[in-house]
C-alpha cells in the first residue's frame, strides 16, 4: 500500500508537522482577534457611557437656557425694561466701536 500522499510515512509525518504549525498560528491569530474585539467593545461601552453623560449635560443645559428664555421674554414684555435693555445694548455697541477705533 502506497500512501495517499505519493511518498510513504516520512511524508505523512511532515504532513501533520505542517498541520500543527498551522493550526498553531490559527489559533494565535484567533487569540489576537479575539483580544481586538474585547478592546472594540470595551471602547464601546466607554463611547456610550461618555454619549449618554453628555446627553444629561444637554438636557440640563436645555433646560437652563429655557427658563432663561422665559425670563428674558417676560421681562421684554415691560415698555421701560425694553428701552433699558436697547440703551444697554447701544451702550455696549459704541463702547466696541470707541475701543476698535482707540484700542
Amino acid at each position: 500500500g502506497r500512501s495517499p500522499f505519493g511518498g510513504g510515512a516520512p511524508d505523512l509525518r511532515a504532513a501533520e508537522q505542517e498541520n500543527d504549525q498551522s493550526i498553531e498560528d490559527m489559533t494565535s491569530r484567533i487569540g489576537a482577534l479575539k483580544q481586538v474585539t474585547l478592546d472594540i467593545q470595551r471602547e464601546t461601552v466607554e463611547h456610550n457611557r461618555l454619549l449618554d453623560d453628555m446627553g444629561g449635560s444637554m438636557d440640563s443645559s436645555r433646560g437652563v437656557i429655557g427658563a432663561v428664555m422665559g425670563k428674558f421674554t417676560k421681562v421684554m414684555q415691560d415698555k421701560q425694561n425694553r428701552k433699558l435693555f436697547w440703551s444697554v445694548i447701544g451702550l455696549m455697541v459704541f463702547v466696541a466701536f470707541l475701543y476698535k477705533i482707540f484700542g
